[in-house]
């Protein structure tokens, strides 16, 4: 079973946006290739944030699956992203062998130089994130140099951000036009959250966004990890593409994604998105927000000085420690994403985002569902 492909061009360049937002999610690239598209995903160790990159026929120069339906295998992201330290590189030709183990990568630079990279195979369990778009309340789509000016009002070592979405309609939070909101978020059992800076902004949806919807009744808000986000604002850019963000209540997914317009998307040879866990505490004012999580936690005495945070429980540590163990990693970031991944830990009691995945894609075809 193996996959051959080339590309040149402005497809280098967009390959090589692709493998740098995928290695920023996490080590391992996992490869599924089928007759008509080759399928790049990467999860990081602790289940809290998913990305995948689907590149169709039409992408490549060249494309051919042989000897059967469906080719997977995993590499080290970090290994392909090696092949795209030569400048000015022409065309790029792979030759995967799932029999050999082995990736096989040509380069032909403008300079007429040809080098060749042989990369490791390892297996890996293919996953497919199962989410229905229509079925989050509030989607976002704006462009990515807009994001990217407004995230800039932020300290560059945040680690997570909330975004607040209310009605248009919702005079009570501020002028109707203003029905979102950006906050800086500090875990208040990491730092002295009093001593630190916080961030907010209120977002004229009219003004800065392309299209606003919300149809929920009340606000809905999540809170992320801004690096994994980072990621694939950084993708849409390459791909002079807008940005969609889709979410709903607290421990919901957050999926975010390239966005182009109608006529373009049909015709588009790569589409992308990134699914990220979200804590389960909201964060709105007068709500179970940071300050409030902190002082109930004043008492508790099941995790060390005291603190507590809903998923956080002495099963799910060990669970999340057993699981980055198997992968042969030091913890995961960041600590309480990952337990909200464990088993049993999520919202109304279900798995988070270990519960949107199918497992493995067998050779038939078929999907068989976890």
């Amino acid at each position: 079973m193996s996959v051959r492909f080339s590309v040149s061009g402005a497809q280098i360049r967009q390959l090589k946006a692709v493998l740098h937002c995928l290695g920023k999610v996490g080590p391992d690239l996992l490869v599924e290739a089928l007759p008509q598209k080759l399928i790049l995903r990467d999860i990081n160790t602790s289940q809290s944030a998913y990305a995948s990159v689907t590149l169709h026929n039409a992408f490549f120069d060249a494309y051919d699956v042989f000897d059967s339906s469906v080719v997977q295998t995993g590499v080290l992201i970090k290994h392909m992203l090696a092949l795209f330290r030569t400048q000015r590189i022409f065309k790029l030709g792979v030759h995967l062998d799932t029999e050999s183990s082995k990736l096989v990568a040509t380069l032909l630079s403008e300079s007429g130089l040809e080098k060749q990279y042989q990369v490791p195979c390892m297996e890996a369990r293919i996953l497919q994130a199962n989410l229905e778009r229509d079925a989050f309340p509030t989607c976002v789509i704006a462009a990515a140099s807009e994001l990217n000016r407004l995230l800039g009002s932020f300290q560059n070592n945040l680690e997570e951000i909330t975004i607040i979405a209310t009605p248009d309609d919702d005079v009570a939070n501020g002028p109707p036009s203003r029905a979102v909101q950006l906050h800086s978020f500090v875990d208040p059992l990491k730092s002295k959250s009093q001593h630190t800076l916080h961030t907010q902004l209120a977002v004229d949806t009219h003004e800065v966004f392309l299209s606003y919807q919300h149809s929920a009744d009340a606000a809905c808000d999540v809170t992320f990890n801004l690096r994994d986000f980072k990621a694939m604002l950084t993708l849409c850019e390459a791909l002079n593409a807008d940005v969609a963000i889709r979410f709903g209540q607290p421990g919901s997914p957050l999926v975010v994604e390239p966005h182009l317009p109608a006529h373009v998307a049909q015709e588009a040879a790569l589409a992308a998105e990134l699914v990220l866990a979200t804590l389960l505490e909201t964060a709105r004012p007068g709500d179970a927000g940071p300050a409030t999580v902190a002082r109930n936690a004043a008492g508790r005495l099941d995790t060390p000085g005291g603190g507590h945070i809903p998923g956080d429980t002495p099963w799910a540590r060990q669970v999340a420690g057993v699981r980055q163990q198997e992968a042969g990693t030091a913890a995961a970031r960041p600590s309480r994403f990952a337990q909200q991944a464990a088993p049993g830990i999520g919202a109304a009691g279900a798995p988070f985002l270990s519960g949107i995945f199918a497992q493995g894609r067998p050779a038939d075809g078929k999907v068989m569902w976890g």
